[in-house]
């Protein structure tokens, strides 16, 4: 939830991606209210998005054009501080 308040603003969506599965991800997303989308199987969606997940879930922040422009939290700051 900390990450779309932080920086889901009106101009950026904070997008979640996980290796998990649909099921934990509705677990999980409930438990930690979760205020963004989070994908599961990752395969899938990390191709679709054309994107590497490396280790673990984490999230981009996609601005309106649809474009990826950071991954996780240092790089969503560190985008956000440049603007």
């Amino acid at each position: 939830m900390q990450a779309q308040n932080e920086f889901g603003s009106g101009e950026f969506t904070v997008v979640g991606v996980t290796p998990g599965t649909a099921e934990d991800v509705t677990r999980v997303a409930a438990a930690e209210r979760m205020n963004y989308p989070v994908f599961a199987d990752a395969p899938k969606t990390t191709r679709a998005f054309g994107v590497r997940l490396i280790w673990g879930s984490t999230f981009y922040l996609v601005d309106p054009s649809n474009k990826i422009v950071a991954r996780g939290l240092d790089d969503a700051e560190a985008h956000l501080r440049a603007r």
